[in-house]
Protein backbone atom coordinates (compact mmCIF):
# COMPACT_ATOMS: atom_id res chain seq x y z
CA UNK A 1 0.00 0.00 0.00
CA UNK A 2 2.89 2.32 0.83
CA UNK A 3 4.42 1.77 -2.59
CA UNK A 4 1.10 2.33 -4.30
CA UNK A 5 0.76 5.73 -2.60
CA UNK A 6 4.34 6.64 -3.45
CA UNK A 7 3.95 5.78 -7.09
CA UNK A 8 0.65 7.66 -7.34
CA UNK A 9 2.53 10.66 -6.01
CA UNK A 10 5.28 10.04 -8.56
CA UNK A 11 2.67 10.03 -11.30
CA UNK A 12 1.39 13.36 -10.08
CA UNK A 13 4.89 14.86 -10.04
CA UNK A 14 5.58 13.67 -13.56
CA UNK A 15 2.26 15.07 -14.74
CA UNK A 16 3.03 18.39 -13.08
CA UNK A 17 6.38 18.63 -14.85
CA UNK A 18 4.82 17.88 -18.21
CA UNK A 19 2.03 20.47 -18.02
CA UNK A 20 4.13 23.22 -16.48
CA UNK A 21 5.86 23.70 -19.79
CA UNK A 22 9.15 21.81 -19.71
CA UNK A 23 8.40 20.36 -23.10
CA UNK A 24 11.98 19.74 -24.09
CA UNK A 25 12.52 17.77 -20.86
CA UNK A 26 9.48 15.51 -21.00
CA UNK A 27 11.41 12.67 -22.63
CA UNK A 28 14.12 12.93 -19.97
CA UNK A 29 11.50 13.03 -17.25
CA UNK A 30 9.89 9.87 -18.61
CA UNK A 31 13.22 8.04 -18.89
CA UNK A 32 14.23 9.09 -15.38
CA UNK A 33 10.87 7.92 -14.06
CA UNK A 34 11.19 4.53 -15.72
CA UNK A 35 14.79 4.25 -14.53
CA UNK A 36 13.66 5.06 -11.02
CA UNK A 37 10.98 2.34 -11.18
CA UNK A 38 13.47 -0.22 -12.44
CA UNK A 39 16.24 0.61 -9.93
CA UNK A 40 13.73 0.80 -7.09
CA UNK A 41 12.34 -2.64 -7.95
CA UNK A 42 15.79 -4.14 -8.30
CA UNK A 43 17.33 -2.66 -5.15
CA UNK A 44 14.31 -3.36 -2.96
CA UNK A 45 14.10 -7.01 -3.95
CA UNK A 46 17.85 -7.58 -3.77
CA UNK A 47 17.99 -5.91 -0.35
CA UNK A 48 15.08 -8.00 0.85
CA UNK A 49 16.51 -11.25 -0.51
CA UNK A 50 19.90 -10.59 1.06
CA UNK A 51 18.44 -9.75 4.45
CA UNK A 52 15.90 -12.54 4.50
CA UNK A 53 17.67 -15.23 2.36
CA UNK A 54 14.61 -17.40 2.80
CA UNK A 55 12.92 -16.30 -0.38
CA UNK A 56 13.55 -18.22 -3.54
CA UNK A 57 14.16 -16.60 -6.91
CA UNK A 58 10.65 -17.56 -8.10
CA UNK A 59 9.08 -16.06 -5.00
CA UNK A 60 11.20 -12.97 -5.55
CA UNK A 61 9.95 -12.63 -9.12
CA UNK A 62 6.35 -13.10 -7.94
CA UNK A 63 6.91 -10.45 -5.32
CA UNK A 64 8.37 -8.18 -8.00
CA UNK A 65 5.43 -8.73 -10.36
CA UNK A 66 2.78 -8.15 -7.70
CA UNK A 67 4.15 -5.33 -5.58
CA UNK A 68 6.00 -3.37 -8.25
CA UNK A 69 3.33 -4.06 -10.86
CA UNK A 70 0.69 -2.64 -8.57
CA UNK A 71 2.87 0.34 -7.72
CA UNK A 72 3.67 1.07 -11.36
CA UNK A 73 -0.03 0.77 -12.18
CA UNK A 74 -0.66 3.39 -9.53
CA UNK A 75 1.86 5.69 -11.18
CA UNK A 76 0.23 5.48 -14.61
CA UNK A 77 -3.27 5.57 -13.09
CA UNK A 78 -2.46 8.84 -11.38
CA UNK A 79 -1.09 10.31 -14.61
CA UNK A 80 -4.06 9.05 -16.64
CA UNK A 81 -6.68 10.31 -14.18
CA UNK A 82 -5.07 13.72 -14.01
CA UNK A 83 -4.83 13.92 -17.80
CA UNK A 84 -8.51 13.02 -18.24
CA UNK A 85 -9.50 15.49 -15.55
CA UNK A 86 -7.46 18.12 -17.30
CA UNK A 87 -9.19 17.53 -20.62
CA UNK A 88 -12.60 17.69 -19.02
CA UNK A 89 -11.73 20.92 -17.26
CA UNK A 90 -10.07 22.47 -20.30
CA UNK A 91 -11.19 26.06 -20.16
CA UNK A 92 -13.72 27.15 -22.76
CA UNK A 93 -14.19 30.57 -21.17
CA UNK A 94 -10.53 31.53 -21.48
CA UNK A 95 -7.73 31.16 -23.98
CA UNK A 96 -4.12 30.17 -23.56
CA UNK A 97 -1.10 31.86 -25.06
CA UNK A 98 1.24 28.99 -24.27
CA UNK A 99 1.62 26.86 -27.37
CA UNK A 100 1.12 23.43 -25.85
CA UNK A 101 -1.21 20.55 -26.64
CA UNK A 102 -1.89 19.91 -22.94
CA UNK A 103 -3.62 22.82 -21.24
CA UNK A 104 -4.94 23.19 -17.72
CA UNK A 105 -6.76 25.86 -15.79
CA UNK A 106 -4.57 28.45 -14.12
CA UNK A 107 -5.59 27.66 -10.57
CA UNK A 108 -4.09 27.46 -7.11
CA UNK A 109 -5.63 24.04 -6.50
CA UNK A 110 -2.84 22.17 -8.28
CA UNK A 111 -0.19 24.07 -6.34
CA UNK A 112 -1.89 23.34 -3.00
CA UNK A 113 -2.13 19.62 -3.80
CA UNK A 114 1.52 19.54 -4.84
CA UNK A 115 2.67 21.13 -1.59
CA UNK A 116 0.52 18.70 0.38
CA UNK A 117 2.25 15.81 -1.39
CA UNK A 118 5.73 16.91 -0.33
CA UNK A 119 5.23 16.22 3.42
CA UNK A 120 4.08 12.72 2.48
CA UNK A 121 7.36 12.10 0.64
CA UNK A 122 9.39 13.47 3.55
CA UNK A 123 7.41 11.43 6.08
CA UNK A 124 8.19 8.14 4.34
CA UNK A 125 11.86 9.07 4.00
CA UNK A 126 12.22 9.91 7.71
CA UNK A 127 10.10 6.94 8.77
CA UNK A 128 12.26 4.54 6.75
CA UNK A 129 15.53 6.03 8.03
CA UNK A 130 14.24 5.65 11.58
CA UNK A 131 13.83 1.91 10.91
CA UNK A 132 17.20 0.71 9.54
CA UNK A 133 15.90 -2.82 9.04
CA UNK A 134 12.98 -1.64 6.93
CA UNK A 135 13.06 -2.93 3.35
CA UNK A 136 11.62 0.37 2.01
CA UNK A 137 14.71 2.49 2.67
CA UNK A 138 16.33 2.25 -0.82
CA UNK A 139 13.10 2.90 -2.75
CA UNK A 140 12.09 5.78 -0.51
CA UNK A 141 15.50 7.43 -0.76
CA UNK A 142 15.52 7.13 -4.54
CA UNK A 143 11.99 8.45 -4.72
CA UNK A 144 12.86 11.42 -2.53
CA UNK A 145 15.83 12.20 -4.77
CA UNK A 146 13.54 12.02 -7.78
CA UNK A 147 11.01 14.36 -6.13
CA UNK A 148 13.73 16.88 -5.28
CA UNK A 149 15.00 16.75 -8.84
CA UNK A 150 11.45 17.46 -10.08
CA UNK A 151 11.16 20.46 -7.79
CA UNK A 152 14.52 21.73 -9.00
CA UNK A 153 13.39 21.44 -12.62
CA UNK A 154 10.19 23.34 -11.83
CA UNK A 155 12.00 26.18 -10.13
CA UNK A 156 14.78 26.50 -12.72
CA UNK A 157 12.38 26.39 -15.63
CA UNK A 158 9.85 28.78 -14.06
CA UNK A 159 7.78 28.70 -17.27
CA UNK A 160 4.52 30.64 -16.97
CA UNK A 161 1.24 28.99 -17.85
CA UNK A 162 -0.94 31.84 -19.09
CA UNK A 163 -4.66 32.19 -19.66
CA UNK A 164 -6.54 35.13 -21.13
CA UNK A 165 -10.19 35.90 -20.52
CA UNK A 166 -11.81 39.10 -21.72
CA UNK A 167 -9.43 41.87 -20.64
CA UNK A 168 -7.57 39.87 -17.97
CA UNK A 169 -4.47 37.71 -18.18
CA UNK A 170 -3.41 35.18 -15.54
CA UNK A 171 0.24 34.13 -15.41
CA UNK A 172 1.74 31.33 -13.35
CA UNK A 173 5.48 31.55 -12.89
CA UNK A 174 6.87 28.67 -10.88
CA UNK A 175 4.52 28.41 -7.90
CA UNK A 176 3.43 32.05 -7.90
CA UNK A 177 0.32 33.46 -9.59
CA UNK A 178 -0.11 36.89 -11.10
CA UNK A 179 -3.15 38.65 -12.52
CA UNK A 180 -2.95 41.65 -14.84
CA UNK A 181 -5.25 43.70 -16.98
CA UNK A 182 -4.23 43.60 -20.63
CA UNK A 183 -4.10 47.39 -20.60
CA UNK A 184 -1.11 47.09 -18.24
CA UNK A 185 0.96 45.68 -21.08
CA UNK A 186 3.84 48.16 -21.28
CA UNK A 187 6.02 47.17 -24.23
CA UNK A 188 6.08 45.09 -27.36
CA UNK A 189 7.42 41.61 -27.00
CA UNK A 190 11.13 41.03 -27.57
CA UNK A 191 13.00 37.85 -28.28
CA UNK A 192 16.42 37.09 -26.92
CA UNK A 193 18.31 33.80 -26.70
CA UNK A 194 15.22 31.76 -27.48
CA UNK A 195 12.98 33.57 -24.99
CA UNK A 196 10.15 36.06 -25.31
CA UNK A 197 9.98 38.76 -22.67
CA UNK A 198 6.60 40.26 -21.84
CA UNK A 199 6.19 43.23 -19.49
CA UNK A 200 3.07 43.85 -17.43
CA UNK A 201 3.13 46.69 -14.86
CA UNK A 202 6.93 46.79 -15.07
CA UNK A 203 7.13 43.10 -14.20
CA UNK A 204 8.90 40.93 -16.76
CA UNK A 205 7.88 37.41 -17.72
CA UNK A 206 10.45 35.32 -19.55
CA UNK A 207 8.84 32.64 -21.73
CA UNK A 208 10.80 30.15 -23.88
CA UNK A 209 9.99 30.77 -27.54
CA UNK A 210 9.17 27.10 -28.14
CA UNK A 211 6.34 27.33 -25.62
CA UNK A 212 4.66 30.42 -27.08
CA UNK A 213 1.91 30.45 -29.68
CA UNK A 214 3.36 33.61 -31.17
CA UNK A 215 0.64 34.15 -33.78
CA UNK A 216 -2.04 34.09 -31.11
CA UNK A 217 0.03 36.21 -28.75
CA UNK A 218 0.53 38.96 -31.33
CA UNK A 219 -3.20 39.02 -32.14
CA UNK A 220 -3.86 39.27 -28.43
CA UNK A 221 -1.54 42.23 -28.01
CA UNK A 222 -3.09 43.93 -31.04
CA UNK A 223 -6.39 43.96 -29.14
CA UNK A 224 -4.96 45.70 -26.08
CA UNK A 225 -5.48 49.20 -27.46
CA UNK A 226 -8.02 48.38 -30.17
CA UNK A 227 -10.74 51.10 -30.02
CA UNK A 228 -13.23 48.49 -31.22
CA UNK A 229 -12.59 46.14 -28.34
CA UNK A 230 -15.30 47.93 -26.39
CA UNK A 231 -19.08 47.76 -26.52
CA UNK A 232 -19.77 51.45 -27.21
CA UNK A 233 -17.78 51.75 -30.44
CA UNK A 234 -18.95 48.38 -31.75
CA UNK A 235 -22.58 49.39 -31.18
CA UNK A 236 -22.00 52.71 -32.95
CA UNK A 237 -20.41 50.93 -35.90
CA UNK A 238 -23.30 48.43 -36.10
CA UNK A 239 -25.82 51.28 -36.06
CA UNK A 240 -23.99 53.14 -38.82
CA UNK A 241 -23.81 50.15 -41.15
CA UNK A 242 -27.43 49.22 -40.45
CA UNK A 243 -28.55 52.72 -41.33
CA UNK A 244 -26.51 52.77 -44.55
CA UNK A 245 -27.50 49.33 -45.86
CA UNK A 246 -30.96 48.55 -44.43
CA UNK A 247 -33.46 47.16 -46.92
CA UNK A 248 -36.84 45.44 -46.39
CA UNK A 249 -36.90 41.67 -46.81
CA UNK A 250 -39.05 38.65 -46.07
CA UNK A 251 -37.73 35.82 -43.92
CA UNK A 252 -39.03 32.27 -44.32
CA UNK A 253 -39.06 30.78 -40.84
CA UNK A 254 -39.25 26.96 -40.54
CA UNK A 255 -42.40 25.72 -38.84
CA UNK A 256 -42.16 22.07 -37.81
CA UNK A 257 -45.57 22.04 -36.07
CA UNK A 258 -47.94 22.77 -38.96
CA UNK A 259 -49.52 19.98 -41.00
CA UNK A 260 -48.09 19.77 -44.50
CA UNK A 261 -50.89 19.82 -47.05
CA UNK A 262 -50.38 20.36 -50.77
CA UNK A 263 -51.17 24.10 -50.62
CA UNK A 264 -48.96 25.24 -47.73
CA UNK A 265 -45.58 27.00 -48.06
CA UNK A 266 -42.94 24.41 -47.24
CA UNK A 267 -39.56 22.76 -47.73
CA UNK A 268 -39.93 19.47 -49.63
CA UNK A 269 -42.95 17.23 -49.44
CA UNK A 270 -45.79 16.62 -51.89
CA UNK A 271 -46.27 19.65 -54.18
CA UNK A 272 -49.42 21.28 -55.45
CA UNK A 273 -49.77 20.74 -59.19
CA UNK A 274 -51.96 22.08 -61.97
CA UNK A 275 -52.73 19.10 -64.20
CA UNK A 276 -53.06 21.39 -67.22
CA UNK A 277 -49.26 21.73 -67.08
CA UNK A 278 -46.61 19.13 -67.77
CA UNK A 279 -44.85 18.06 -64.59
CA UNK A 280 -41.11 19.03 -64.71
CA UNK A 281 -38.59 16.25 -65.49
CA UNK A 282 -34.79 16.31 -65.60
CA UNK A 283 -32.57 15.60 -68.59
CA UNK A 284 -33.07 11.85 -68.07
CA UNK A 285 -36.85 12.15 -68.04
CA UNK A 286 -37.11 11.52 -64.29
CA UNK A 287 -39.67 13.60 -62.40
CA UNK A 288 -38.02 16.22 -60.21
CA UNK A 289 -38.46 16.58 -56.50
CA UNK A 290 -39.96 19.64 -54.80
CA UNK A 291 -37.30 21.77 -53.13
CA UNK A 292 -39.44 24.64 -51.91
CA UNK A 293 -43.05 25.81 -52.33
CA UNK A 294 -44.28 29.33 -51.53
CA UNK A 295 -47.97 30.18 -51.31
CA UNK A 296 -48.11 33.98 -51.55
CA UNK A 297 -51.63 34.16 -50.18
CA UNK A 298 -50.08 33.26 -46.81
CA UNK A 299 -47.70 36.24 -46.96
CA UNK A 300 -49.04 39.15 -44.91
CA UNK A 301 -45.95 41.31 -45.38
CA UNK A 302 -46.99 44.61 -46.97
CA UNK A 303 -45.31 46.81 -49.58
CA UNK A 304 -43.27 44.15 -51.36
CA UNK A 305 -42.89 43.32 -55.04
CA UNK A 306 -43.89 39.74 -54.38
CA UNK A 307 -47.14 38.44 -55.92
CA UNK A 308 -50.20 38.76 -53.70
CA UNK A 309 -51.46 35.29 -54.60
CA UNK A 310 -50.46 32.12 -56.42
CA UNK A 311 -47.92 29.40 -55.64
CA UNK A 312 -44.25 29.53 -56.66
CA UNK A 313 -42.35 26.23 -56.75
CA UNK A 314 -38.68 25.28 -57.00
CA UNK A 315 -37.78 21.78 -58.25
CA UNK A 316 -34.42 19.99 -58.47
CA UNK A 317 -33.31 16.68 -59.92
CA UNK A 318 -32.65 13.97 -57.37
CA UNK A 319 -30.33 12.22 -59.81
CA UNK A 320 -27.84 15.11 -59.93
CA UNK A 321 -25.16 15.25 -57.22
CA UNK A 322 -24.94 19.03 -57.75
CA UNK A 323 -28.64 19.45 -56.91
CA UNK A 324 -29.41 20.41 -60.49
CA UNK A 325 -27.13 23.42 -60.87
CA UNK A 326 -25.08 23.79 -64.06
CA UNK A 327 -22.06 25.95 -63.30
CA UNK A 328 -21.34 26.40 -67.02
CA UNK A 329 -24.67 28.18 -67.53
CA UNK A 330 -26.60 28.76 -64.32
CA UNK A 331 -29.70 30.12 -66.07
CA UNK A 332 -30.52 26.91 -68.01
CA UNK A 333 -33.40 25.14 -66.27
CA UNK A 334 -32.48 21.61 -67.26
CA UNK A 335 -32.09 19.75 -63.95
CA UNK A 336 -33.91 22.38 -61.93
CA UNK A 337 -37.09 24.30 -62.58
CA UNK A 338 -39.10 27.25 -61.23
CA UNK A 339 -42.85 27.08 -61.79
CA UNK A 340 -45.54 29.64 -60.93
CA UNK A 341 -49.22 28.79 -60.57
CA UNK A 342 -51.27 32.00 -60.78
CA UNK A 343 -54.56 30.28 -60.03
CA UNK A 344 -55.05 27.62 -57.38
CA UNK A 345 -57.59 24.82 -57.53
CA UNK A 346 -58.71 24.43 -53.93
CA UNK A 347 -60.60 21.23 -54.77
CA UNK A 348 -57.40 19.39 -55.63
CA UNK A 349 -56.47 16.58 -53.21
CA UNK A 350 -53.22 14.96 -52.14
CA UNK A 351 -54.48 11.57 -53.37
CA UNK A 352 -54.80 12.92 -56.89
CA UNK A 353 -51.29 14.43 -56.77
CA UNK A 354 -49.87 11.09 -55.61
CA UNK A 355 -51.04 9.51 -58.85
CA UNK A 356 -48.25 11.42 -60.55
CA UNK A 357 -45.81 9.05 -58.76
CA UNK A 358 -43.66 11.86 -57.45
CA UNK A 359 -40.88 10.96 -55.04
CA UNK A 360 -41.58 13.01 -51.90
CA UNK A 361 -39.29 11.14 -49.54
CA UNK A 362 -36.00 12.51 -48.21
CA UNK A 363 -32.73 10.97 -49.34
CA UNK A 364 -29.88 12.98 -47.84
CA UNK A 365 -27.49 11.70 -50.52
CA UNK A 366 -29.64 13.07 -53.36
CA UNK A 367 -31.12 16.28 -51.98
CA UNK A 368 -30.14 19.10 -49.60
CA UNK A 369 -33.41 18.51 -47.73
CA UNK A 370 -33.01 16.80 -44.37
CA UNK A 371 -36.56 17.21 -43.12
CA UNK A 372 -39.86 18.44 -44.55
CA UNK A 373 -41.34 21.45 -42.79
CA UNK A 374 -43.71 24.37 -43.33
CA UNK A 375 -42.51 27.94 -43.85
CA UNK A 376 -43.92 31.17 -42.42
CA UNK A 377 -43.49 34.58 -44.05
CA UNK A 378 -42.08 37.16 -41.60
CA UNK A 379 -41.28 40.80 -42.26
CA UNK A 380 -37.58 41.50 -41.75
CA UNK A 381 -34.71 43.85 -42.45
CA UNK A 382 -31.63 42.81 -44.37
CA UNK A 383 -28.15 44.30 -44.07
CA UNK A 384 -25.07 44.04 -46.25
CA UNK A 385 -23.19 40.81 -45.29
CA UNK A 386 -19.70 41.34 -43.89
CA UNK A 387 -18.08 38.90 -46.34
CA UNK A 388 -19.00 41.03 -49.37
CA UNK A 389 -16.18 43.12 -50.88
CA UNK A 390 -18.29 46.31 -50.76
CA UNK A 391 -18.49 45.89 -47.00
CA UNK A 392 -14.83 46.90 -46.64
CA UNK A 393 -15.48 50.25 -48.31
CA UNK A 394 -18.41 50.86 -45.97
CA UNK A 395 -16.30 49.78 -43.00
CA UNK A 396 -13.66 52.39 -43.84
CA UNK A 397 -16.30 55.13 -43.81
CA UNK A 398 -17.87 53.79 -40.62
CA UNK A 399 -14.59 53.69 -38.70
CA UNK A 400 -13.75 57.22 -39.80
CA UNK A 401 -17.15 58.44 -38.60
CA UNK A 402 -17.17 56.56 -35.27
CA UNK A 403 -13.56 56.85 -34.06
CA UNK A 404 -12.16 59.55 -36.39
CA UNK A 405 -9.39 57.21 -37.55
CA UNK A 406 -8.47 55.76 -40.93
CA UNK A 407 -8.83 52.04 -41.47
CA UNK A 408 -8.62 49.90 -44.58
CA UNK A 409 -9.07 46.15 -44.44
CA UNK A 410 -11.53 43.43 -43.57
CA UNK A 411 -13.86 43.40 -40.59
CA UNK A 412 -11.76 40.59 -39.11
CA UNK A 413 -8.68 42.80 -39.30
CA UNK A 414 -10.61 45.45 -37.37
CA UNK A 415 -12.34 43.38 -34.70
CA UNK A 416 -10.22 40.25 -34.52
CA UNK A 417 -11.43 36.82 -33.38
CA UNK A 418 -14.27 36.53 -30.89
CA UNK A 419 -12.04 34.79 -28.37
CA UNK A 420 -9.97 37.97 -28.07
CA UNK A 421 -12.72 40.52 -28.64
CA UNK A 422 -15.96 39.60 -26.83
CA UNK A 423 -17.86 42.39 -28.62
CA UNK A 424 -17.03 41.11 -32.10
CA UNK A 425 -19.51 38.22 -31.96
CA UNK A 426 -22.56 40.50 -32.04
CA UNK A 427 -21.15 42.34 -35.04
CA UNK A 428 -20.44 39.14 -36.98
CA UNK A 429 -23.87 37.74 -36.11
CA UNK A 430 -25.67 40.94 -37.18
CA UNK A 431 -24.09 41.00 -40.62
CA UNK A 432 -24.29 37.33 -41.52
CA UNK A 433 -27.00 35.19 -43.09
CA UNK A 434 -28.80 32.67 -40.89
CA UNK A 435 -32.37 32.65 -42.23
CA UNK A 436 -34.12 31.59 -45.42
CA UNK A 437 -35.21 34.80 -47.12
CA UNK A 438 -36.59 36.67 -50.12
CA UNK A 439 -35.64 40.17 -51.38
CA UNK A 440 -32.66 40.22 -49.00
CA UNK A 441 -28.98 40.85 -49.61
CA UNK A 442 -27.39 37.72 -51.05
CA UNK A 443 -24.66 35.90 -49.17
CA UNK A 444 -22.14 33.40 -50.49
CA UNK A 445 -19.63 30.97 -49.08
CA UNK A 446 -17.39 31.46 -52.11
CA UNK A 447 -17.89 34.08 -54.85
CA UNK A 448 -20.85 35.93 -56.29
CA UNK A 449 -21.77 33.97 -59.48
CA UNK A 450 -22.81 37.24 -61.17
CA UNK A 451 -19.15 38.25 -61.27
CA UNK A 452 -18.68 35.68 -64.06
CA UNK A 453 -21.35 37.34 -66.21
CA UNK A 454 -21.11 40.37 -68.45
CA UNK A 455 -21.92 43.68 -66.82
CA UNK A 456 -25.31 43.77 -68.56
CA UNK A 457 -26.25 40.23 -67.47
CA UNK A 458 -25.05 40.80 -63.91
CA UNK A 459 -27.15 43.96 -63.67
CA UNK A 460 -30.22 42.04 -64.85
CA UNK A 461 -30.19 39.64 -61.87
CA UNK A 462 -30.59 42.36 -59.26
CA UNK A 463 -33.03 40.68 -56.85
CA UNK A 464 -32.87 37.68 -54.54
CA UNK A 465 -35.99 35.67 -55.34
CA UNK A 466 -35.10 32.98 -52.80
CA UNK A 467 -32.18 32.28 -50.49
CA UNK A 468 -31.96 28.97 -48.62
CA UNK A 469 -29.34 28.46 -45.92
CA UNK A 470 -28.04 25.39 -44.14
CA UNK A 471 -28.20 27.06 -40.73
CA UNK A 472 -31.94 27.78 -40.70
CA UNK A 473 -34.18 26.66 -37.84
CA UNK A 474 -32.73 23.83 -35.78
CA UNK A 475 -30.06 23.24 -38.43
CA UNK A 476 -31.71 19.95 -39.31
CA UNK A 477 -33.88 21.28 -42.13
CA UNK A 478 -31.40 21.64 -44.99
CA UNK A 479 -27.75 21.02 -45.72
CA UNK A 480 -26.16 22.51 -48.81
CA UNK A 481 -22.88 20.66 -48.78
CA UNK A 482 -20.66 21.85 -45.95
CA UNK A 483 -22.79 24.63 -44.43
CA UNK A 484 -23.63 26.13 -47.82
CA UNK A 485 -26.17 28.61 -49.19
CA UNK A 486 -28.42 28.47 -52.28
CA UNK A 487 -29.57 31.56 -54.20
CA UNK A 488 -32.14 32.12 -56.93
CA UNK A 489 -31.78 35.53 -58.62
CA UNK A 490 -34.37 37.31 -60.73
CA UNK A 491 -34.84 40.73 -62.31
CA UNK A 492 -36.96 43.10 -60.20
CA UNK A 493 -39.09 44.15 -63.17
CA UNK A 494 -39.70 40.52 -64.16
CA UNK A 495 -40.73 39.75 -60.58
CA UNK A 496 -43.31 42.52 -60.62
CA UNK A 497 -44.65 41.09 -63.88
CA UNK A 498 -44.66 37.56 -62.41
CA UNK A 499 -42.30 36.36 -65.12
CA UNK A 500 -40.18 33.53 -63.71
CA UNK A 501 -38.75 32.27 -66.99
CA UNK A 502 -35.26 33.77 -66.56
CA UNK A 503 -33.63 32.96 -63.24
CA UNK A 504 -30.05 32.37 -62.12
CA UNK A 505 -29.57 29.45 -59.69
CA UNK A 506 -26.43 29.01 -57.61
CA UNK A 507 -25.32 27.26 -54.46
CA UNK A 508 -21.93 26.96 -52.84
CA UNK A 509 -20.40 25.82 -49.57
CA UNK A 510 -17.20 26.09 -47.55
Amino acid sequence: MIYFILYVAAGYVYFWINIIGARKYWVNALLITLLFVFISCLVQNVWFNISESKITVIHSLINLAVSEGLATAGFFAAYLVLTIRCRIEKSYDGYYIIGRSTKVRVTKITTIIFWLMLPVFIFFAVFSCARPNDRYIPGTVLFSMFALMCILMLITQAIPNAKVKNSKIWLRKGFAFYEHDLSEYKSSYCSTSGYYILTFSDKEYKIPSECVNLGFLLKLLEQVHNPYNNEVNVEKLISYIKKETKKPAVNLIPDTESVLDIFISKIGGLPYWDFKKEYPVDEDGVKMQLLCQLNFSECKVKNTVLPKSGILQFFISEKDSLYGVNFEDQTVQKNWRVVYHARIDKKLTADKIKKLNINEYVDENKTPILKHCALKFVQAESYLPSNILKFEELLTKGVEKVSKTYFKGSVFDLLGPTNLNPYAEKFYRTFSCNENSMLSYPEFCQDDPRENLTAKEAKYFDTVLLQLVSSCGDRNIMSWGDGGIANFFINSKALKEKDFSKILYNWDCF
